[in-house]
């Protein structure tokens, strides 16, 4: 009996093993990216899409698979394009095989195609095919007769050098019709609806810094016929791909092309005119051109020896508005709603496709209704990926707070909020859901917890207007109290003859604000600085400074958990100063400057002052001031930092005897000096790293003999 039980249940082990290899594997973790403190931020989130099955030859019962190179589904029928055997199938809404389309001309003779890399069909059932190596599009019907070729048409306005290699066509609500051509950085060739050529259409742009200024400049003034016949020309990234959402827009996608960097603004949607107007709102309310933000990943990330750039070479448009672009490098779909906010991905592989959802060389992308396809040319398969529960309730909820609707989408981001308990876009929903049905306070408990300073704000805004309208009396009777009580202190302090600060080093430390010169002079010529009393400032300055990023209210604390580096805050604050006088001194050594280590040290940390009183100032009303109110925080900083300076160049010119001249000659080499020691720091912490690096190799190597 025991034998027969362990029999079955290793046959259930086995079949289990076996039929696992597909079934069970799942494709790589989904993640997001959100803004904080102005940080980005990756995070792991629940799967918005998960691999249903795969559709290859096998399940077809069909050799269609092998070669193909595209894509398209229109009325749930699937079209697959095989360019190369110059072959055309469709699928039936189930996946099931229907038919191959062969095309004929006119005069009924069979035509073929070599190298086409897209098929599309048209709103009005008209089939367009890019038969890229031939230099044409076939226009048909879905039974594949032939209306028309277009070719590259007879214009003043295209380039005598333009190659025409049509890679992918699509045709807006009017009937007008796009076409992208391999490597034009002119945009898409724009047709009228009877196909009279208007133009290019929807262009990229060049990005220039201002490092691109300055060597434009410098090359109008040293320019010659040599130079310029050997110099590089930037010129604008083409297209890669187009898609048209249900409002008629215009999406493209543009390829990578440096291979150790991932260039901003790879998405796009076109107005009529053909200027990118996709927007990206960020999480503080304000918007601008996705022109400059990056869709990619912000670093190149290396393997197998060699850079992993990516590529966006999809792109679809679904009925939420969602935007799903394929990247073929890491086989991911990104997944953007019209805000440029990622929702999710999923995908994955890296050239590591064995399993469901994985790809090894993903190629194309396309919707049915709401499944995904994914093409994987090099596995012959394609992956139908549909939306999980979690995945269904956000596509209802994102496009209700996209257009307002908070309350209605309150209880979909209360389920979703269920289900995934770090969903940053559920927090951001309730928090608007809450602010406007009047729920203040908990909306900024959301927002806080989602980083939406924007919805933080205004609910904060509420609830102090609020607070103040409450208790206005007792604070107005406040208000008058401390003011009196000002006064009277004041009016005390000067009838007093004994100076209320008795110690003389503090005494000189407080008339540094007000007297200046007569304070540094005391410190140089009657040794009344104090060595403990500097090294006190010092250390309050850096703990003030590091306060006041970690401290400040969530409207303004620039750092947190997620971005907080104790070497760096240190490094800035505490390791700056140190610097500073450790250099100066090297200066002033140069320059015959009069002042001491110990008299530089004094003089710089007395300047700090008005620092630190800024720094305690601003983190207390950061709890106060609303971010409406940044202009006058910001202006409290630009008066302290002025005065600072004005400090430091009193102690500097005082302790060296220095005239104007001499000080900001001794500035400049005291930074120049700051700059090489940096310099160096690094350049042993590189080495150090090296090294490291080679210990760990040797010693895995004789680990492994």
């Amino acid at each position: 009996m025991k034998k027969g039980l362990f029999r079955i249940i290793a046959v259930v082990l086995c079949i289990l093993m076996t039929a696992g290899i597909t079934v069970s594997a799942k494709s790589s973790d989904s993640f997001i990216h959100y803004y904080a403190n102005g940080y980005s931020v990756s995070a792991i989130s629940r799967d918005m899409y998960e691999p249903a099955f795969k559709i290859n030859d096998e399940t077809l019962g069909k050799e269609v698979m092998e070669g193909a190179t595209d894509i398209f589904c229109k009325d749930d029928y699937i079209y697959i394009l095989n360019g190369e055997e110059s072959k055309l199938f469709v699928l039936n809404p189930d996946f099931s095989f229907n038919r191959e389309i062969i095309f004929k001309t006119e005069d009924g003779f069979e035509e073929t195609f070599y190298g086409a890399s897209n098929v599309y069909v048209a709103p009005d059932n008209t089939l367009y095919l890019s038969d890229t190596d031939m230099a044409r599009v076939f226009v048909a019907d879905l039974e594949g007769n032939i209306k028309r070729f277009m070719e590259l048409p007879d214009s003043d306005i295209i380039p005598e050098e333009y190659i025409f290699q049509p890679t992918s066509v699509i045709v807006d609500q009017d009937g007008n019709i796009y076409v992208l051509s391999l490597g034009s950085y002119y945009g898409a060739l724009y047709f009228s609806s009877d196909y009279e050529f208007k133009g290019f259409y929807g262009a990229n742009t060049v990005q220039h810094t201002a490092l691109d200024a300055l060597s434009y400049i410098w090359d109008l003034l040293t320019n010659t016929d040599e130079k310029r016949a050997k110099s590089d020309r930037t010129l604008p990234y083409a297209f890669n791909d187009m898609s048209i959402d249900s409002n008629g827009y215009l999406y493209t996608v543009t390829s990578a092309a440096e291979p150790y960097s991932n260039t901003p603004g790879q998405i796009g949607m076109l107005s009529p005119s053909g200027i990118n107007i996709l927007m990206r709102r960020d999480n503080r309310g304000s918007s601008s051109s996705a022109s400059g933000f990056q869709f990619a990943e912000d670093k190149v990330i290396f393997n197998w020896e060699k850079a992993r750039t990516q590529d966006f070479a999809g792109l679809v448009i679904d009925d939420s508005g969602f935007i799903h672009a394929l990247d073929t490098t890491y086989g991911l779909v990104y997944v953007y709603d019209s805000d440029c906010n990622l929702i999710t991905t999923y995908g994955g592989g890296i050239e590591q496709g064995n399993q469901l959802g994985l790809f090894e060389s993903a190629s194309a992308i396309a919707l049915k209704g709401d499944n995904t396809l994914v093409l994987d040319s090099a596995r012959n398969t394609i992956t139908v990926f549909k939306p999980t529960e979690y995945g269904k309730l956000v596509h209802e909820a994102q496009p209700l707070y996209l257009d307002g609707n908070y309350s209605e989408a309150k209880e979909l981001w209360t389920k979703i909020l269920s289900m995934d308990s770090n969903s940053v876009y559920a927090l951001r929903g309730l928090a608007k859901a809450h602010y406007s049905e009047g729920d203040y306070k908990t909306a900024m408990k959301y927002a806080e917890a989602a980083s939406d300073y924007s919805t933080y704000d205004l609910a904060y805004q509420q609830v102090r207007n609020k607070l103040i309208s409450d208790n206005f009396t007792w604070l107005f009777i406040g208000i008058v109290l401390l003011l009196v009580g000002l006064v009277v202190v004041l009016v005390r302090m000067k009838k007093r003859e004994k100076p209320l600060i008795t110690n003389i080093k503090l005494r000189t430390l407080s008339s540094t604000l007000v007297h200046p010169f007569s304070a540094f002079n005391d410190i140089k010529y009657k040794g009344y600085g104090s060595g403990p009393i500097a090294a006190a400032i010092i250390l309050l300055f850096t703990l003030s400074s590091i306060i006041k990023e970690t401290g400040s209210s969530f409207l303004f604390r620039t750092i947190d958990a997620h971005n907080f580096n104790a070497i760096y805050t240190l490094a800035k604050s505490f390791g700056l100063v140190v610097l500073w006088i450790i250099c100066n001194y090297l200066a002033s050594v140069l320059m015959s400057g009069k002042g001491t280590f110990k008299e530089i040290a004094i003089g710089t940390s007395y300047s700090l002052v008005p620092m630190i009183f800024a720094n305690f100032l601003i983190t207390g009303l950061s709890y106060v001031l609303t971010y409406d109110d940044v202009t006058f925080i910001n202006t409290i900083t630009t008066v302290a930092t002025i005065y600072t300076f004005y400090l430091l160049f009193i102690a500097i010119t005082t302790v060296h005897e220095y005239g104007m001249s001499k000080f900001l000659l001794n500035t400049v080499v005291a930074i120049f000096f700051m700059i090489l020691v940096v310099f160096i720091i690094f350049m042993v912490v590189i080495l150090l790293q090296q090294l490291t690096s080679f210990i760990e190799t040797i010693y895995m190597e004789v680990a492994y003999r």
